[in-house]
């Protein structure tokens, strides 16, 4: 009986002992992948020559664009191989019943001017919904393509992306060479000399009514530091001039 009892005891022990090498295994693997995960939020993502034409990747592009860079054009392209189209069922903050809502794992293809051979960056996964999503184009040293999300009233994540000197297209990352999304859209961000920009932000606090941020671009890191933050007195600045004029800088 004591042999019995004993033989339980060891057999248990070992289970115990195989359950917690199990878990230390798992904990191992989920640190492991959490790590990869931030170490992939700072990588570059390197362009690679896309398998489609540069005519196939414009008739599937969801959104295209043209930038000048060196006095050379390129042509910017959005897509998803497998987009997939719905149409919003009820109206809330960033979308109204019945809009366009596009959804994939979109691409970013950038083709020069007379070439057939497109250079393309994965952006990840998107849900556009048209027309309260904005894309665009900031034109500037160097210029933007900006791709922003509304979330909220007054709230929006925007990536950005550039051009490197060979023209290979670049996803920008935060000053901390992390994933970037700023709280813009195209017409809230606009260039204010090389390698900086200003954008604007919408405030419901009690005594502002837009804030402004100033922007530096290192092209060396392809990162975006933030230099200065300005509040005007509520109701000084003209939004709307200040989106259309180029000259019109908030000090």
């Amino acid at each position: 009986m004591k042999r019995i009892i004993l033989l339980f005891g060891l057999i248990a022990a070992l289970c115990a002992g195989c359950g917690t090498s199990e878990e230390q295994s798992g904990k191992a693997e989920k640190k492991q992948s959490n790590a990869e995960t931030v170490a992939n939020e700072g990588k570059i993502k390197q362009a690679t020559e896309s398998p489609l034409s540069a005519e196939e990747i414009a008739e599937q592009a969801r959104y295209t664009f043209l930038i000048k860079q060196n006095h050379t054009q390129y042509g910017f392209h959005i897509f998803a191989e497998k987009e997939r189209k719905s149409t919003a069922d009820e109206d809330w903050a960033c979308a109204n019943k019945g809009d366009d809502v596009y959804t994939g794992d979109y691409k970013l293809a950038v083709v020069k001017k007379g070439g057939s051979k497109p250079s393309v960056i994965p952006i990840g996964h998107h849900t556009f919904q048209v027309p309260n999503d904005g894309v665009g184009v900031i034109e500037g040293d160097p210029s933007l393509l900006v791709v922003s999300h509304c979330e909220a009233s007054d709230l929006y994540s925007a990536q950005l992306y550039t051009l490197r000197k060979n023209g290979k297209p670049i996803e920008i990352k935060d000053g901390d060479g992390k994933k970037l999304s700023l709280n813009v859209t195209p017409i809230r961000i606009k260039a204010i000399g090389k390698n900086t920009y200003q954008s604007a932000v919408f405030s419901n606090a009690g005594e502002t009514d837009w804030v402004f941020y100033n922007w530096i671009l290192d092209r060396e890191k392809w990162q975006l530091t933030l230099e200065k933050k300005i509040i005007p007195a509520p109701g000084k600045v003209d939004v709307t001039k200040w989106s259309e004029n180029p000259n019109y800088i908030v000090e």
